[in-house]
């Protein structure tokens, strides 16, 4: 299942490297961020918001780059994970 950010990224043809350096968020973690692996903070949602506002020249909506409804699947995932060890 692709996320919200990965749809919009892909939608208005920006690129992961690009996102990452006017946001200042490492590519690591964007990626992280993009397949679902782990939860955005307040902070990066905030610097990924800004970041894709620059690069169109428009306002972005955090709506548009993240589903909240999505990170209780990403929650139980790394509960299960966190019980297995």
């Amino acid at each position: 299942m692709q996320t919200r950010l990965e749809s919009f990224l892909k939608a208005n043809n920006i690129r992961p490297a690009e996102l990452a350096r006017v946001s200042d968020v490492s590519r690591q973690h964007l990626n992280r961020l993009r397949t679902g692996q782990m939860e955005p903070t307040r902070k990066i949602m905030i610097l990924i918001r800004f970041a894709c506002c620059f690069i169109l020249h428009r306002k972005v909506a955090i709506t548009e780059l993240f589903d909240f409804n999505d990170w209780s699947v990403v929650r139980q995932k790394r509960s299960s994970k966190e019980g297995e060890r």
